[in-house]
């Protein structure tokens, strides 16, 4: 947890949280594969802010959590901020093993390229889908954009 300083009344003020339960990093690093998929939502309500979530794929192509945070807003800091934490959570030592896939959003692309350079970056296709059915109309795309990988495309 992070915190800062209040100027108007002195006191601590929450800033950031970040989880990562030990159980599913174990499970996670014992059993999924080296993909990484991350992505934020903005929070409504009376505690506004950011959550960051990133997200593995387990041994049956299911989605797996590893990790999430609350964060002030979605910008490189509190992202660079994220992957750090994930780094050290998840052994990301030989990063050339290692796969990160998330949509274009702010400050995520040059967070990881700080923290983790020789990771894969991917973009997720069915966001790239929703970018480009304006000028590539048709089912082909949108089927690729819903399969996991190529035996399903196929089918």
């Amino acid at each position: 947890m992070e915190t800062t300083l209040d100027k108007d009344s002195g006191k601590q003020r929450f800033q950031r949280l970040y989880i990562c339960f030990e159980a599913l990093k174990r499970g996670f690093k014992s059993g999924c594969r080296k993909i990484i998929g991350v992505d934020g939502c903005h929070l409504r309500g009376p505690h506004p802010g950011v959550l960051l979530t990133a997200v593995g794929i387990d041994p049956n192509d299911c989605v797996y959590p590893v990790a999430y945070a609350v964060v002030e807003a979605e910008n490189k800091r509190s992202w660079k901020w994220f992957i750090e934490f994930l780094k050290y959570d998840l052994s990301i030592n030989d990063q050339r093993n290692w796969s990160f896939i998330s949509d274009r959003q702010k400050g995520l692309g040059s967070a990881i390229q700080e923290v983790i350079p020789d990771v894969e970056h991917r973009h997720c296709v069915k966001y790239l889908h929703n970018n480009f059915k304006k000028y590539h109309p048709g089912e082909a795309l949108k089927e690729c954009a819903r399969s996991l990988y190529m035996r399903m495309f196929e089918n």
